[in-house]
């Protein structure tokens, strides 16, 4: 039987004085990372801030901090492959949770 499984570990750095600390890591099982690809588009980092934005709405964090998240695929024994990580600054109330600054790294997804 075949496995349709996609889990990825989400982990959330609050990025103070230039030092990362690991705020929060979640796992979620969504196919969304891989959705829309084409030859020359990678959705991953922009459905890497959809997910962040999500967690920040529920979050409620003040506008100016700046974050890192970071997005691996995990295997059926649990190993990371590294997809994706944004750097982003939060916006506040009555706005868009985030802004994207960069993203920082990016490797071509395993789908």
């Amino acid at each position: 039987m075949p496995n349709w499984d996609d889990w990825h570990r989400v982990e959330f750095f609050r990025v103070l004085r230039g030092r990362r600390l690991l705020w929060y890591t979640q796992r979620i099982n969504d196919h969304g990372f891989y959705l829309w690809r084409r030859r020359n588009h990678d959705p991953v980092a922009e459905y890497t801030k959809a997910v962040a934005d999500e967690w920040f709405e529920r979050e409620g964090r003040p506008a100016g901090e700046r974050w890192a998240i970071r997005v691996s695929r995990l295997d059926d024994g649990q190993s990371a492959t590294p997809l994706c990580e944004i750097e982003i600054t939060t916006c506040g109330d009555g706005r868009p949770a985030t802004r994207l600054v960069r993203c920082l790294r990016m490797s071509r997804s395993s789908r």
